[in-house]
């Protein structure tokens, strides 16, 4: 058995909540093994999912003391760093209902929450929101008083209204604390794109219980289309994001709601359905048959842009040239495509000054629409600079 074979076992056994360890564990590993899987572990942040398996072993260890000591560690950092997340988080709501704000958790804070026996199995790297606009000057303040800055890597706007539209058709806004805890605020589910009209996932979000009763995320449906998107824009190189969509699909596939899920993926169904039977095969589990099908000649172009199969060995975060690759091939009619490929070639003047800290010139607009394409896109040439408005 490979390294990865283990690591996709014990990844189904867990989405299904099957009761000891998944099957088909070795023994004895050899040195090689080991390494591999720790590499794996530590690449793909899995250690949390991977040792609770392990200790449910009846047998001696299956790794060496160094093995286990290794994955121990990673998990206590993993730990530590949901620890800081989650008290950002804390701070973040306090400051958002006194400034009368309203959000929702999306991606891996949603799903830990939600969705995990325990929330230290699932480690998360930033918190994604989704806001409204009229509450965007509240949302800053909110932002400000927890102690999150504008990254430097942010375009420097003149007013609110400014950055507003930029974020709401471009790209979400990133912040940063002490910390290092990262926040992510956008306007719609996906990336890309236009601004949702209509508040389609604020009329199904679900508000959670427990210790976190102040909280809501989207509903499972948004939540698994999030999850199949992210999937296919990292070129299937982010099994965190499987076993997120895993787990939804295992323990609550039969009541969600597929006929609102084919409404809102009509414009990208085919990556939807593709990556919705991917996480089906790697997690051997079930989904429904009445999702339709595309074609064999989709699937084929499928397999050419996004590369779905065996777990990639190195961890791929969805970049800024992957999510516009997603947006110009899955999702979207080909008048909002032509919209949005020429709001990139001729961007407009006060987004190009804000980018580049100086008055807008042609050349300046050119060198603007080249950066639009690699992931350099959003850091000021202008430092030291205060970025708030």
């Amino acid at each position: 058995m490979q390294a990865v074979d283990f690591i996709f076992e014990t990844l189904a056994h867990f989405a299904k909540r099957g009761d000891g360890p998944p099957p088909g564990i070795p023994a004895r590993v050899e040195p090689e093994f080991e390494r591999e899987l720790i590499r794996i572990c530590e690449r793909h942040s899995l250690a949390p999912i991977v040792l609770e398996s392990l200790a449910a072993l009846t047998l001696e260890p299956v790794l060496s003391e160094f093995g286990l000591e290794r994955l121990k560690t990673l998990s206590r950092e993993s730990e530590a760093g949901n620890e800081r997340l989650l008290e950002a988080l804390d701070s973040l709501t306090v400051g958002f209902r006194r400034e009368g704000v309203s959000f929702l958790l999306v991606g891996g804070v949603a799903a830990a929450l939600d969705l995990y026996p325990s929330i230290d199995l699932r480690p998360l790297n930033k918190i994604d929101l989704l806001i409204r606009d009229l509450d965007w000057l509240g949302i800053l303040e909110a932002c400000r008083g927890a102690g999150f800055r504008r990254s430097e890597r942010e375009p420097i706007f003149n007013s609110a209204g400014e950055a507003l539209f930029y974020h709401q058709h471009f790209g979400p806004l990133t912040l940063e604390n002490t910390d290092g805890v990262v926040l992510c605020l956008k306007f719609r589910l996906r990336d890309l794109g236009p601004a949702e009209q209509r508040e389609t996932a604020w009329d199904r979000a679900h508000h959670l219980g427990g210790g976190y009763a102040d909280l809501s995320r989207v509903g499972l449906e948004d939540l698994l289309i999030r999850c199949c998107v992210r999937l296919v824009m990292s070129r299937f190189g982010n099994p965190l994001a499987a076993v997120d969509a895993g787990l939804i699909l295992a323990r609550h596939g039969a009541n969600l709601d597929w006929g609102y899920i084919q409404s809102r993926t009509k414009s990208f169904c085919p990556a939807f359905y593709f990556s919705c039977h991917e996480i089906a095969s790697w997690l051997n589990i079930s989904v429904p048959a009445n999702l339709r099908r595309p074609s064999e000649a989709r699937k084929k172009l499928f397999d050419v842009f996004w590369h779905p199969g065996r777990m990639r060995r190195s961890a791929e975060a969805p970049s800024r040239l992957r999510r516009f690759q997603f947006y110009m091939i899955e999702n979207g009619s080909l008048r909002e495509k032509l919209t949005f490929l020429t709001t990139l070639l001729s961007p407009r003047a006060d987004w190009v000054s804000a980018f580049f800290g100086r008055p807008c010139k042609p050349w300046l607009k050119m060198r603007y629409s080249l950066l639009a394409f690699r992931d350099g896109l959003g850091m000021p040439f202008a430092r030291g600079r205060d970025l708030w408005y």
